[in-house]
């Protein structure tokens, strides 16, 4: 138990520090060339937890809501999330 915390510990200072290195890009740098690094978190998230809990998601049951253009154009069977 005490592991589990000091990682889980450990995970938040590492966020922390990633945080505040982001903001102080966004400062320096111009936000158009800093955006993409933001946004390629949420791909190395999804293959972590690929890697780490098995879990694959399903983009094509989660990429769009029905009531959206682009699920009616795409999907027209989709169903909502």
């Amino acid at each position: 138990m005490a592991a589990c915390q000091a990682a889980l510990a450990g995970i938040g200072v590492l966020m922390a520090g990633a945080r505040s290195c982001f903001i102080q890009a966004i400062r320096r740098a111009d936000t158009s060339f800093v955006s993409p690094f933001w946004y390629a978190t949420l791909v190395f998230a999804a293959l972590y937890d690929m890697a780490i809990f098995g879990v694959v998601p399903a983009a094509s049951r989660c990429w769009a809501r029905r009531s959206s253009w682009r699920a009616r154009a795409f999907w027209p069977g989709a169903r909502p999330c």
